[in-house]
């Protein structure tokens, strides 16, 4: 009897130590929804850390907390904190201090407007700060020389697709399914490696996939919001490199290659934000393949340009045979906020080499057959905002292409996901092409010929660039699938 009793008293010693709901002397933190307040100063009812309810006038000032205002909810059972940018006093927040003659001034990150009689008349909080030399909030400075167009975007319309649409950089057209669309816009082409069509929109949504076509890069500068539900393509497509993309950048194209009439290897991969695969061997005597295109351009995307196509294999017919397309580039800047919401890709992505058009092809027997085209790279992306999101089922892809070798097929282009895009399978040589750059994985080198008459598989395609600038201070946080050589920074200010 005595072991139970003790037992008895050990469970009511532990029953002791459970949290007090009525007590928020230690954590601050009232758990009970009908005593939601700690009056931790025990000024309300006397007992200092004791959880309470309320009942008070939504918005009247209660006590400062700090250089916060504890002021009642708008529900009128609470006290939340308020911030101050004059801090706290006697009869709540403390009214801006202007000077006589001034007609605004900055508070920390407020800008106060003033009457030039020494009173305040408005308060605002600046997204990205206040600049206190030009006494007002600090402006976004897009990369790439974008301000004006920037300023020119809060006079211009709304941009909102009706479906499916096409925007063509060098005709310089949008048009959707509602037909051809009236737009303000520029273009910019002096000192760079690429041109820019620049499109001006006061906000813009997609209601539909946006094809974007032309050989120029595509920037879109919106005074507000910029939100994505579909997918908005620079990609290459099949044999055509996507708009932006630099073709004149021998250090990140794909090398090409040529045999002998025992076979032949297969051609380099094109790189960019990162170095494509090398070529597979091939012939006998054995040729080596091509070489990897290599890393280039620059983190921060300035200037902006788009990637590198693969390495040709030169003794394929070019009428029917092309090399790994390139991704283009784009820039989409807004003052407020880039929402990628589900189902809303932005993408970069680069094709696969191989053949895309053409009889199919009777090899003969016992070789060589195949061909190893290079992928192509992936291209450019800059996002730039305040802020910047990706939902989950949504994503920012800039992925290579898989490397080519089935005489009669081609690599796969890149996905809208971080799953590498395969090369081709060689229909006579057991070989392959090598796999697109993809997420963490590297473009893949196309795999050595192997048969009595080998046949090299092309190399993968690198990866593209991916650069995210948000307001100084914050990070961008996707959900959804970012692929690509990814990087972040802040947002320049003016």
């Amino acid at each position: 009897m005595k072991r139970y009793a003790g037992m008895a008293v050990l469970v009511a010693l532990v029953g002791c130590t459970s949290p007090n709901p009525a007590s928020c002397l230690e954590d601050h933190h009232c758990s009970d929804p009908a005593r939601p307040y700690c009056d931790e100063s025990g000024k309300v009812e006397g007992t200092p850390g004791v959880c309470i309810a309320v009942e008070c006038t939504p918005g009247v000032f209660f006590e400062c907390e700090g250089e916060n205002a504890k002021t009642c909810t708008a529900g009128g059972d609470n006290y939340e904190p308020i911030e101050c940018p004059f801090g706290c006093g006697a009869s709540g927040c403390n009214a801006a201090a202007c000077p006589v003659g001034a007609t605004s001034l900055c508070a920390g990150s407020a800008l106060v407007t003033c009457d030039g009689q020494g009173h305040a008349t408005n308060t605002e909080t600046c997204e990205l700060g206040c600049n206190d030399a030009a006494k007002r909030c600090n402006k976004l400075d897009p990369s790439n020389g974008l301000a004006s167009s920037l300023d020119d975007a809060a006079t211009a319309n709304d941009l909102v697709l009706s479906g499916a649409a096409t925007i063509d950089t060098d005709a310089g057209t949008v048009t959707d399914t509602s037909g051809s669309l009236v737009i303000q816009s520029s273009g910019i082409t002096a000192g760079l490696p690429v041109g820019l069509f620049v499109i001006k929109v006061k906000s813009f949504a997609t209601g539909g996939d946006v094809t974007v076509v032309g050989t120029r890069a595509l920037v879109i500068v919106s005074a507000g919001t910029v939100k994505i539900t579909h997918t908005l393509s620079v990609s290459a497509r099949a044999r055509l490199n996507g708009p932006g993309s630099l073709l004149s950048d021998t250090a990140c194209r794909g090398g090409s290659t040529s045999g002998n009439a025992n076979g032949w290897p297969g051609a380099g991969g094109g790189g960019f934000g990162s170095a494509g695969g090398r070529g597979g061997t091939g012939g006998s005597p054995l040729v080596q393949g091509g070489l990897p295109g290599g890393v280039s351009g620059t983190t921060e995307l300035v200037p902006l340009r788009g990637g590198c196509p693969g390495g040709r294999d030169t003794t394929d017919n070019p009428s029917d045979y092309a090399v790994g397309a390139a991704g283009g580039a784009i820039q989409i800047v807004s003052n407020v906020k880039i929402e990628l919401a589900d189902g809303g890709f932005v993408a970069a992505n680069g094709s696969g080499g191989g053949k895309f058009q053409g009889l199919p092809t009777v090899c003969p027997t016992g070789g060589p057959c195949d061909h190893g085209e290079g992928g192509g790279s992936g291209g450019a992306i800059l996002l730039e905002a305040p802020v910047v999101t990706v939902n989950q089922l949504a994503g920012v892809v800039s992925n290579g292409g898989g490397g080519g070798c089935n005489v009669d097929g081609t690599g796969a282009a890149g996905s809208l996901s971080a799953v590498p895009a395969l090369g081709s399978t060689c229909q006579q040589d057991p070989s392959k092409g090598g796999d697109g750059a993809a997420g963490l994985i590297a473009a893949q080198n196309g795999g050595n010929g192997a048969s009595g008459k080998p046949v090299g598989g092309g190399g993968g395609g690198g990866a593209g660039r991916i650069r995210v600038n948000v307001a100084p201070g914050t990070q961008f946080s996707p959900l959804g699938a970012v692929s690509g050589a990814r990087s972040t920074g802040f947002v320049g200010l003016r």
